[in-house]
């Protein structure tokens, strides 16, 4: 359980069973320090026992530091060597859609990323902030027929802690993608935004805005390979879009 968490301690205590926890601040079984996060991915500590790991991974952010302690503690907890569990960490692959990083030859970072709550999103780009002193350029919408509420609070979120914004459809479903839209800008917290309601030209756009250092979020849809339209499902990858987008502006300069 995560130590760092005021949940995770709550049910830590509250269990009469042996927990392993987990964390960055001291008490936890498994602490991860001296944490380096970077475009090409992780290296921590991780000191457990009394004996501490040099960790290294190809995932990126900090919320991967807590999903690879959550790992270890459990692989730990059945018995597995330490041996193995590092070697682990080194070659775990990324979840799809989960923070996913999206390398195609471009001199900046994108991930694509499933996040399509107010806290999500918050922590997308929380996330990335901590990874670079460049431009967050956000891709983001709202699907249709859902909680309609928390369109202009993701939309106030996402234009005060980006640099730039592209607000876009999501899965619109039965709804009029750019009704949805305007609902999302309504909340805008400054007029670093555009709108572009389709979402393989919003992406595009956002491609092409960015420099070197710079980060690419596209936000919503994640691992999902269709977009619903007017009821219909139609084939849509964010992944797919996205290296077609950096192929074109490789082969354009």
């Amino acid at each position: 359980m995560n130590l760092d968490d005021p949940w995770g301690r709550k049910l830590a205590e509250s269990i009469s069973a042996h927990v392993y926890t987990y964390g960055l601040e001291s008490g936890a079984d498994l602490l991860a320090s001296e944490i380096n996060t970077s475009f090409e991915g992780l290296r921590f500590r991780i000191s457990t026992r009394g004996r501490t790991y040099d960790a290294a991974s190809p995932l990126v952010g900090l919320p991967n530091v807590y999903n690879i302690l959550a790992a270890a503690g459990a692989a730990a907890a059945v018995g597995a060597p330490w041996n193995v569990i590092m070697e682990g960490i080194r070659k775990s692959p990324a979840i799809r859609g989960r923070f996913e990083k999206v390398d195609a030859g471009q001199k900046f970072l994108v991930i694509v990323d499933y996040a399509h709550t107010e806290d999500a999103i918050e922590r997308l780009i929380y996330t990335a902030r901590g990874l670079t002193k460049g431009k967050i350029i956000a891709v983001f919408g709202c699907g249709g027929n859902r909680d309609r509420g928390k369109r202009p609070r993701m939309g106030a979120i996402a234009t005060r802690l980006s640099d730039f914004v592209i607000i876009t459809s999501d899965n619109p479903r039965s709804e009029n993608p750019e009704e949805i839209i305007r609902e999302v800008a309504a909340g805008a917290a400054r007029r670093n935004y555009l709108t572009e309601p389709d979402r393989k030209e919003a992406i595009k756009r956002a491609v092409l805005m960015a420099g070197k250092n710079d980060i690419v979020l596209i936000a919503g849809k994640g691992h999902e390979e269709y977009q619903e339209i007017g009821g219909k499902r139609f084939p849509f990858n964010d992944r797919e879009v996205v290296e077609e987008s950096i192929r074109h502006l490789i082969n354009n300069t």
